[in-house]
């Protein structure tokens, strides 16, 4: 408990720290404004739950080796091209590389955020979005189910955005969203 509280001490010193006047200070390791070196691949893929008994499709963005020439990005939902290629192999050579995990907001789905998400993969980063089974913008709950989420959002402990796991291996972005009876 006492690491997790300098931990999260630490991180708000640095994030206290990297929100300056604009008067200097170190660049960012990862300059926001510009797309990353490597070439980013996209796959959709199914994860079996187990304890549900019910498939999980999860959108994963990586590093990846370049496409081959003629090779087109990919267009997500058939309509937004976005700069990552399909089922490119991972770039081994680089590897490892660390996982941020992605959850989209109420009635959101996994690739929702693509320029963010390539983003981050262009930087080197393995992201993995997970679709929420029955909230995502497919689902159109009924009120009843509507409230049980906003309900679930209020809480402060199903919050994670932006918190690094312990080991230091990974982080979540957005928000957490569960229902008891699913």
């Amino acid at each position: 408990m006492r690491s997790r509280l300098l931990y999260i001490a630490l991180c708000a010193m640095l994030a206290a720290a990297g929100c300056g006047n604009g008067d200097g200070g170190p660049e960012p390791p990862y300059p926001p404004g510009q797309y990353g070196t490597h070439t980013v691949g996209f796959r959709q893929i199914d994860l079996h739950d187990q304890a549900r008994d019910r498939d999980v499709t999860t959108a994963v963005w990586y590093p990846a080796v370049a496409p081959e020439q003629g090779d087109e990005p990919v267009y997500y939902m058939a309509m937004i091209r976005g700069r990552a290629y399909a089922d490119l192999a991972p770039d081994a050579a680089a590897a490892p590389f660390p996982l941020v995990m992605f959850s989209h907001g109420n009635q959101g789905v996994g690739i929702q955020s693509v320029t963010f998400t390539e983003h981050l993969a262009s930087h080197g980063f393995v992201v993995a979005a997970p679709n929420h089974e029955g909230n995502t913008l497919f689902d159109s709950p009924d009120d009843e189910e509507m409230a049980v989420c906003i309900r679930a959002h209020r809480e402060a402990d199903q919050l994670i955005k932006g918190t690094y796991w312990e080991d230091g291996k990974g982080c979540a972005i957005g928000c957490r969203y569960q229902s008891n009876d699913r």
